[in-house]
C-alpha cells in the first residue's frame, strides 16, 4: 500500500484479506466503517448509523509504517430543530393627557389587550449510533515488532472499533406570548456496542483479545 493508500470494505458483508507480503506505507487505512446516519428532516428523527463491518486479516509484515484499521460503527444523524412560534404582542398600558371641557389637563391610562403567540414546534432527536465491528487480526513480521494503538515512530497499527455516537438532540421551538414551548419527540433507544479485537502473533504464537478500556 502507497503512502496514503485505503482499501474499502462493504461493511453490510464479512471482510477477508491476506498477504503473504504486505508493504504498507505512511498513513495507510483498511475499512469496514458504517455510514453515518443522515440528518432528520421536516418532522423526522435523526437517522441511525450502520453497523461497522467485521473484518478478518491475515498479513505478514514486509514493511510497516502506520496503518488504521476501521471497524466503528457510524454516527447518528442530527435531530430536527423545532421551529420558534408567532411571537404576538404583549397587552400595554399608556398614559394619555388631554384637555377637558374646561381646558384643564385631565389624565387617563389606556389599556391594549396583547395578542397570543403560537406555540413553539417539536423537535427530534438524533439517531443512535451503529454498532463496531470486530477483528480478527493474524499477523507476523520480518524483523521489527509492531507497536499498537501508538502514533509514535513507525510500526504503527491503529485498531479503531468503537461504537458510533448518537446524533445530538434537536431544540424545541420558543412560544410565543401566552403560548407554549414545544417538546422534544423522542424515538426508541437503540443501545450500540463497541466490537471486539483479536490479535494473533504467529511469530510468537500469542493471541490477544481487546475491548474498550473502562
Amino acid at each position: 500500500m502507497h503512502d496514503k493508500a485505503t482499501i474499502v470494505f462493504n461493511p453490510a458483508l464479512y471482510g477477508v484479506l491476506e498477504a503473504k507480503a504486505a508493504y504498507i506505507g505512511k498513513k495507510c487505512t483498511i475499512t469496514s466503517k458504517g455510514k453515518n446516519g443522515q440528518d432528520g428532516t421536516g418532522n423526522e428523527h435523526g437517522e441511525d448509523g450502520a453497523d461497522g463491518g467485521n473484518l478478518t486479516l491475515t498479513l505478514h509484515f514486509v514493511e510497516l509504517q502506520d496503518l488504521t484499521i476501521d471497524t466503528r460503527g457510524g454516527d447518528g444523524g442530527k435531530g430536527v430543530n423545532g421551529k420558534n412560534g408567532q411571537r404576538g404582542m404583549e397587552s400595554t398600558t399608556y398614559k394619555v393627557t388631554t384637555r377637558d371641557a374646561k381646558g384643564k389637563m385631565v389624565s387617563s391610562i389606556v389599556s391594549h389587550p396583547g395578542t397570543s403567540g403560537t406555540a413553539g414546534g417539536n423537535a427530534t432527536d438524533g439517531g443512535s449510533g451503529g454498532n463496531g465491528g470486530n477483528t480478527m487480526l493474524v499477523y507476523s513480521t520480518t524483523g521489527f515488532i509492531p507497536i499498537f494503538n501508538s502514533k509514535r515512530g513507525h510500526n504503527n497499527i491503529t485498531l479503531l472499533y468503537y461504537a458510533g455516537k448518537d446524533g445530538f438532540t434537536g431544540k424545541p421551538g420558543e412560544g410565543g406570548y401566552q403560548s407554549y414551548d414545544g417538546d422534544v419527540v423522542y424515538k426508541e433507544p437503540k443501545p450500540a456496542h463497541d466490537g471486539r479485537i483479536r490479535l494473533i502473533d504467529k511469530n510468537a504464537k500469542v493471541v490477544q483479545s481487546s475491548t474498550r478500556p473502562q
